[in-house]
C-alpha cells in the first residue's frame, strides 16, 4: 500500500499518536505492560522531539510526573551545556545517518540538581519505513558519574592544601592554552617557591614545614582568582596561571600576594617568617609557547629572584 506522506506539523502529530496508539494497545503481555513496568525511564516522541508518552519511572528520574512531561520537547530537560550535541545526534538519527545512538548526558532535575543519564534512542518506523516516533531508554547514572567525579578529583588534588596537584594543573593548563588561542587572550603563569623550606623542617620540624605549605596556598587562594588554576606542582613549588592577564596586571598580582605575606608576617606569634619567591612569564597569542617552555622560564625566572635575595642577604651580614 502506498500512503503520501505530509509535512504539516499538526498531521504528522496526529499521525505518530495513532501509531503510538496501535504499539501501546497491543493485545496481551505486550508493549505497554513493559513501557509501564520497566524499571528504567522510556519515552516516546514524534520526529520533532515531543514527548507523547513517558512511563513512571522517566517522570520520577526528572521529579515530575507523567502529565508534566506529555507534550513537551525532551531537549528542555537536558543540561544547557549538552543540548547541541544531542540535538545533533537526534537530527543524525531521523536523517538515516544513524540506527539508534547512546550518549551519557547531563538533565536537569525539577529542584535544580544536575543529575545524569544513560540515554538510547532508537526508531520506531511505519509500514513504509518512514520514522514515525523515537524510542528512549534513560538509565539513572549519576550515582556513578559522581563516584568518577570524586576519584578525579583526588587524583587531581594535592592532599595537604587542597589545591589542584601537578596532573591536574597540567589537565586545565592545556585546555585554557588552547582557549587562550582560539580567543587571542594573554596568560600570565607565576612559579612560586617558598624560601628556606629545609630551614624550616630542621628548625621547627616538619609538622611546621605542612604548616608553610598550608599557609602558602591560604595565601595564593586569596590572591588570585576563583577562575585562576593554582596548584602545588611538588614540594615548596607553587604555580598559578591566571587567563585573560594582561601582562600590565602582573605587577598588580604580585604587590597584592606580597601585601598579604606581609600581613602575615606581621602577626606576632608567627613561629617563623614566610618567605616568597616568584618568577612570571606570559603567553601571548601573536608568538605562542607550549606549556612546558613557560613552565621552565618561569621557574628560570624565580631561581633568579632567589639567587638575587641571597646575594641581597650576603651582601647585608657582610
Amino acid at each position: 500500500m502506498t500512503h503520501t506522506h505530509s509535512t504539516n506539523p499538526e498531521e504528522l502529530l496526529v499521525a505518530a499518536r495513532e501509531r503510538l496508539a496501535a504499539i501501546m494497545h497491543t493485545p496481551g503481555e505486550g508493549f505497554r505492560t513493559i513501557f509501564e513496568n520497566l524499571g528504567i525511564g522510556l519515552g516516546l516522541g514524534d520526529v520533532r522531539g515531543r514527548i507523547l508518552e513517558c512511563n513512571h519511572a522517566l517522570a520520577v528520574f526528572l521529579g515530575l510526573t507523567v502529565e508534566e512531561m506529555i507534550g513537551r520537547k525532551s531537549i528542555e530537560f537536558t543540561h544547557p551545556d549538552d543540548r547541541a550535541a544531542d540535538w545533533r545526534l537526534f537530527k543524525e538519527l531521523m536523517s538515516g545517518k544513524r540506527e539508534r545512538y547512546q550518549v551519557e548526558k547531563r538533565y536537569l532535575h525539577k529542584n535544580g540538581d544536575v543529575i545524569w543519564g544513560r540515554m538510547t534512542v532508537s526508531l520506531i518506523r511505519d509500514d513504509d519505513g518512514v520514522p514515525h516516533l523515537a524510542l528512549g531508554l534513560v538509565e539513572d547514572i549519576t550515582e556513578r558519574k559522581q563516584a568518577e567525579e570524586r576519584l578525579l578529583s583526588l587524583l587531581r588534588t594535592d592532599e595537604l592544601t587542597g589545591l589542584y596537584n601537578r596532573r591536574g594543573f597540567y589537565t586545565l593548563a592545556e585546555q585554557l592554552l588552547k582557549l587562550a588561542l582560539r580567543r587571542k587572550q594573554e596568560l600570565l603563569l607565576v612559579y612560586v617557591d617558598i624560601d628556606g623550606m629545609k630551614t624550616i623542617n630542621d628548625t621547627h620540624g616538619h609538622t611546621a614545614g605542612d604548616f608553610a605549605l598550608i599557609e602558602t596556598a591560604t595565601l595564593l587562594k586569596d590572591t588570585f582568582r576563583e577562575s585562576d588554576i593554582i596548584a602545588r606542582f611538588g614540594g615548596d613549588e607553587f604555580v598559578v596561571l591566571a587567563p585573560d592577564t594582561h601582562r600590565s596586571h602582573a605587577a598588580r598580582v604580585v604587590e597584592r600576594l606580597e601585601a598579604k605575606l606581609l600581613e602575615r608576617n606581621a602577626v606576632i606569634y608567627q613561629r617563623f617568617p614566610l618567605a616568597l619567591s616568584y618568577g612570571t612569564v606570559y603567553f601571548d597569542h601573536a608568538s605562542p609557547r607550549t606549556l612546558q617552555e613557560m613552565l621552565v622560564q618561569a621557574d628560570h625566572a624565580m631561581y633568579h629572584e632567589k639567587e638575587r635575595k641571597r646575594a641581597q642577604r650576603a651582601q647585608t651580614a657582610g
